[in-house]
């Protein structure tokens, strides 16, 4: 198991913020539990994740970097560390837009 999971996988659940990458990785998990295979365009989820920074019982970011002023700038952080953590992949097709997809060892 330990060499296919990468060595910085649990990272975010392990951070000061891991209520809040917990919290947007069951939201993501959610939306795209039906879809591994194509994902999902990676608007939706950011305008999901933004839906749920905006809320008022959202789990408050402590990490300095994720101090952004609108929660659509925290929504697109938190999606581009779960890629740097291996948690989805982002591919783009011929036409330019952008999905995600779970990584196979999140499943």
């Amino acid at each position: 198991m330990f060499h296919i999971i990468p060595d910085n996988f649990f990272v975010p659940l392990s951070s000061p913020n891991r209520i809040v990458y917990w919290e947007c990785i069951s939201r993501l998990f959610a939306i795209m539990e039906h879809q591994f295979s194509f994902g999902v365009e990676r608007e939706v989820l950011v305008d999901e994740l933004e839906f749920y920074f905006g809320q008022e019982n959202a789990a408050q970011l402590v990490e300095e970097e994720f101090q952004a002023d609108d929660s659509r700038s925290r929504a697109n952080g938190i999606l581009r560390r779960l890629e740097y953590y291996g948690w989805i992949e982002v591919e783009t097709d011929k036409k330019l837009r952008t999905a995600c997809k779970l990584q196979r060892n999140t499943l």
